[in-house]
């Protein structure tokens, strides 16, 4: 029956337009994939993006006497249209990039959530997951996302095409936000199309596309927050001290901003933090709280950004862990002190002080001592690993990563720096040869953990060359 639909289309637009349009995708465009090596390129550089309309030159962006940014200056920027001819068989039901989530069902062949906006970090791996609906048998189905990276009202630029991946059913995969240098907020294009992938415009005959808002956040960006205000600071923070923040603040009128101030704490480590309050009229019991943002979202609301919660008449010294969840990176570590034992972060209107400052949250400390461990052990393995080949190792331009001859399906590739930061992370499918582009790789060693389709880590290592 859908066969009889997609014929029935394609003779009456002949008819109609007296030529018919097929929808490629091209082999060059670049894309987290691990499809050929025309596509397995991974890492782009920073996208310059188009100013407001102040002709400076003195900031990152393009000004507006660049030709290619007369439309934006203007503000008369709008996109191609797209839909789907026929979306009964199959849909886009439901989008998942790493905590935003939402099931859109089945809807009008094209779909417009700009209003929903989804922040994703630059130069960081996005889990995403795509669920197709069905009413009926299921079918492979053909994923596409753009985005439009320099806010030019296409996504024809290079590197705006960031996913490309086909399933039969829900795809569970990842993909890698470029580098960006300011804070951008702009198109992101999602594209569902049965038997082939489709172009980022036009009509296709049978699936979805839905449009989103995306802010693109730049590395080590530390978000707005909440200021507390109206606080009445007859006692207050006296100092902080926790590693390389030593801070005599004294008094600051309710809220100080130290976030010039920064330390590295490390994932899952214990730490000391010495806070000493300050009085008008003599010592009274204080309640102290710290939470540290480790979602890096400005809210403090995490399971466990709340590190210490405790009271005193004096200084006082608290050893807390750094939980081993959340981003790697600098964020936000919040201090009050209050005379009641139930602010919230956010809190207004008390008595006490709020300080903020800056903390660059570390890998796991023995992540490349578990590894060095795998690497050099002889034991035996009651589960069978995959056959892995690296080459060329060393290398300079690319390696792959091949498990064409191996007796267990691998699922996943991650490479890791030696420092412990997740550099990529790609799913492969059974036993295939993967491209890595190293271009964009820095002079040294790195770490490649493979995962089996037992869910079995094994563990490989590679150096590149310039």
């Amino acid at each position: 029956m859908k066969t009889s639909n997609y014929f029935f289309s394609l003779i009456l637009m002949v008819l109609v337009l007296g030529t018919t349009t097929t929808a490629n995708a091209s082999s060059t465009t670049h894309f987290f994939s691990n499809k050929t090596i025309e596509q397995a390129i991974y890492y782009m550089p920073p996208i310059e993006i188009c100013d407001n309309g102040v002709d400076d030159d003195g900031d990152s962006f393009v000004d507006c006497d660049d030709l290619d940014c007369v439309e934006i200056c203007s503000g008369n920027v709008s996109y191609c249209t797209t839909e789907a001819e026929n979306n009964y068989f199959e849909w886009i039901d439901k989008i998942e990039m790493n905590t935003f989530s939402f099931e859109s069902g089945q809807g009008f062949g094209y779909d417009d959530f700009s209003h929903m906006e989804i922040d994703l970090a630059s130069e960081s791996v996005v889990n995403l997951t795509l669920k197709p609906g069905y009413v009926g048998n299921t079918y492979e189905e053909f994923w596409s996302i753009w985005i439009d990276l320099n806010k030019d009202g296409d996504f024809d630029d290079a590197g705006e095409l960031v996913y490309r991946n086909s399933l039969d059913g829900e795809l569970v995969d990842s993909f890698y936000v470029p580098s960006v240098v300011e804070e951008i907020t702009t198109k992101m294009r999602v594209s569902m199309r049965w038997e082939s992938y489709s172009d980022c415009c036009g009509e296709i005959d049978f699936g979805e596309v839905e449009d989103y808002t995306v802010v693109l956040l730049p590395v080590n960006y530390i978000p707005e927050v909440c200021v507390p205000a109206n606080n009445i600071a007859l006692d207050w923070i006296e100092s902080v001290n926790c590693e390389a923040i030593n801070n005599e603040s004294g008094q600051n009128q309710g809220y100080a901003d130290f976030t010039q101030m920064q330390t590295e704490l490390q994932r899952d480590a214990a730490y000391s933090i010495n806070l000493e309050p300050g009085f008008t009229f003599g010592n009274s019991t204080k309640y102290w709280k710290v939470w540290i943002d480790l979602n890096n979202d400005g809210e403090f609301k995490g399971k466990f950004e709340l590190v210490v919660d405790a009271k005193s008449n004096n200084s006082i010294t608290k050893e807390f862990v750094v939980p081993p969840v959340g981003e790697i990176g600098v964020t936000r570590m919040r201090v009050v002190m209050s005379n009641a034992p139930d602010l919230e972060p956010c809190s207004a209107d008390f008595s006490g002080e709020v300080e903020d400052y800056t903390v660059d949250i570390l890998p796991l400390a023995n992540f490349v001592k578990h590894i060095e461990e795998e690497l050099s052990t002889s034991k035996a393995i009651e589960i069978p690993q995959p056959i892995i080949t690296l080459y060329p190792n060393p290398s300079s331009n690319f390696i792959n990563v091949d498990a064409s001859t191996s007796d267990v399906a691998v699922k996943t590739i991650i490479v890791f720096s030696v420092a412990g930061k997740m550099i990529e992370n790609r799913s492969v499918i059974d036993r295939t040869v993967t491209n890595i582009g190293l271009q964009d790789y820095e002079i040294g060693n790195y770490y490649l953990m493979v995962i089996d389709e037992n869910n079995q880590p094994s563990y490989h290592n590679f150096s590149v060359l310039k």
